[in-house]
């Protein structure tokens, strides 16, 4: 009993010695990734002429897509000249789908789909042009997420493509800067763009990429997230991304994960370990400028029920990965193990502490340096990311961050471990 309670204590502190020394890097990374950013933005010479990249904004809604009309109205207002808007309804109620065809004039049409991807039948396609973007509907057998977005994928007419979730919008310049770095280099199989959480009553009001990123703790410790491995740790990001496809590569690859959940971080995965086994650069650019903006959790509930979502889709991806071994030793240690580990480090140290065997004091204060460390990190990238948006940052803006940053440290980062935990199970 002794030796595994010593065990297991030394091996936590030296997880979390570990695990902030990355985060370090991570925190350099991320601040060497924002200055470049705004040096290439201050000299950039913007491409303004009348070549664009044609691409189509597929947006999968089934039952409870109650707000897929505003979605797709909201989108009519994009500042770009060369896109159309295909919407699949794989379960929408009656009501839903009826109202969503009177308002946007949609008319029946009869036109061949090419089945690059395998789907469920599709029993009827509307169409209608408003403000020169074609809006196509798609009524479709009930498949689920993947399979809705494969049929999108089939009936895209524009050789690129990003999937939206029907509850998100965009920044009215976001596609023309997410599709400005493939304009200067068409070998680029996909780009990604930043996604801000935002209010429910906000989603669709304008002016969205200057609402505060701290605005009620879920928003703010999602938004802490976004900015800590959108900038930094890439690699071992799940969250909500906003990606624009190259569709060739996707169709080549078989298109999203069957076992998935629908989410764009499987498809960049899957192309990334396309690029590796195929010994090609990783053609991957980012447009932090390029803003798509989705909804915050209702509740912890949801938080926790979406987590477990993506916590199964990520063990998939990892069993599967084709990751160099540093990216797979993070991934097992810090996403995979990371609440067994969690887990079994908390019960030795209880047990250590009620049996004498161990000091636990020394721990405790050890534990609050990282705390107050990690913080302090996700807090740096927070002001630098807000900063480069031309938006000042108080005193007391400074000190909200860090409050949430230390929220998102303790209590959300553990329930999002609980819920990788629930997810080996349920």
């Amino acid at each position: 009993m002794r030796e595994f309670v010593t065990g297991m204590s030394l091996f936590f502190v030296s997880y979390l010695v570990v695990y902030s020394v990355y985060a370090f890097i991570v925190m350099i990374k991320g601040t060497v990734f924002l200055h470049q950013f705004q040096s290439r933005r201050k000299f950039r010479n913007h491409l303004h002429h009348d070549y664009y990249v044609p691409i189509s904004i597929l947006i999968p809604a089934q039952t409870e897509d109650k707000n897929i009309a505003k979605t797709v109205q909201s989108l009519l207002g994009l500042r770009y000249k060369l896109y159309e808007i295909v919407v699949i309804d794989d379960s929408l109620d009656y009501k839903t789908r009826e109202a969503f065809i009177k308002k946007f004039d949609m008319k029946p049409v009869d036109r061949p789909i090419q089945k690059r991807l395998e789907t469920k039948e599709v029993s009827h396609i509307y169409q209608s042009v408003i403000e020169d973007v074609r809006i196509t509907l798609l009524k479709k057998d009930q498949g689920g997420i993947i399979d809705a977005i494969h049929a999108g994928i089939n009936v895209a007419e524009y050789p690129y493509f990003t999937c939206l979730n029907p509850n998100s919008s965009l920044a009215e310049d976001a596609l023309q800067k997410l599709a400005q770095p493939i304009l200067e280099d068409d070998k680029i199989l996909f780009c990604r763009g930043f996604v801000k959480v935002v209010r429910d009553g906000d989603l669709y009001k304008k002016s969205l990429y200057k609402k505060k990123y701290m605005n009620g703790f879920l928003v703010g410790t999602s938004n802490l997230e976004n900015i800590y491995f959108y900038h930094g740790d890439t690699e071992r990001s799940f969250l909500p991304q906003f990606d624009l496809f190259q569709k060739d590569v996707v169709v080549k690859l078989g298109g999203y994960d069957l076992k998935g959940c629908g989410e764009n971080f499987e498809l960049a995965r899957k192309i990334e370990d396309y690029c590796s086994e195929n010994q090609s650069e990783h053609l991957i650019k980012y447009a932090p400028d390029a803003f798509c903006f989705v909804a915050s959790y209702h509740n912890l509930t949801t938080f926790f029920k979406q987590r477990k979502k993506w916590a199964r889709s990520f063990r998939h991806l990892f069993l599967h990965s084709h990751s160099n071994g540093v990216k797979w030793l993070c991934s097992l240690l810090y996403d995979f193990l990371a609440p067994i580990i969690i887990i079994l480090s908390g019960i030795a140290l209880l047990v250590g502490s009620f049996k004498q065997i161990i000091d636990i004091y020394p721990i405790l204060l050890f534990l609050g340096a990282y705390i107050v460390l990690m913080s302090a990190i996700y807090s740096h990238l927070c002001i630098l990311r807000i900063r480069s948006e031309k938006m000042k940052v108080s005193i007391i803006d400074t000190v909200v961050i860090f409050f949430y940053s230390i929220l998102e440290v303790t209590i959300f980062q553990f329930l999002t471990f609980g819920a990788k935990l629930v997810s080996f199970f349920f």
